[in-house]
């Protein structure tokens, strides 16, 4: 298994714009969300912003959002289920 943080960013847009555009033309797909009503894209943007404007939140953060990339070793299997399961350990 190797897991890859990429570096982290101030907005959510960058991040999330780079998946949605993966996710439209079908190379990466949405296994699941956490702690949102919905897996829309607008309900993403609209959760993320809510917290980048939130004084509590963006007072004590620089960077709220990062890209973190999970993907099997050579010859290893990786269902939807455990590929979930894995990355809620790992957040």
């Amino acid at each position: 298994m190797v897991i890859k943080i990429q570096r982290s960013a101030a907005s959510c847009r960058g991040p999330v714009g780079y998946n949605e555009r993966k996710v439209a033309s079908g190379e990466a797909l949405v296994i699941g969300v956490s702690n949102m009503d919905g897996n829309s894209l607008a309900t993403v943007l609209r959760t993320f912003e809510s917290y980048e404007h939130n004084p509590a939140i963006s007072a004590k953060a620089s960077n709220l959002a990062f890209h973190m990339t999970v993907n099997p070793g050579p010859g290893e299997r990786m269902d939807d289920a455990k590929a979930m399961a894995l990355v809620r350990d790992v957040m």
